[in-house]
């Protein structure tokens, strides 16, 4: 079941940008991805934590989009 979750999770964050989903990767330790906080990323990507957490919102809002059906998950 855990397999099948986690195939379900990286479909929906493949319909993201590639920085977006980077971003929830980091944020949230997906995978075998540490936890960063917004600092760590920022820092990553050459932004300010507030631009990050921007992203974060707009990247969670989409997700949750996508996981609500609003998306097909296997039109790529």
């Amino acid at each position: 079941m855990k397999e099948s979750f986690t195939a379900y999770i990286n479909l929906a964050l493949n319909k993201l940008t590639h920085k977006e989903a980077d971003i929830l990767t980091l944020s949230f330790g997906l995978g075998d991805t540490p936890v960063c906080s917004l600092q760590e990323i920022a820092t990553k990507y050459g932004m300010s934590a507030e631009r990050i957490r921007q992203i974060k919102s707009k990247a969670l809002f989409k997700l949750k989009q996508i996981l609500q059906g609003n998306y097909n998950l296997w039109d790529y």
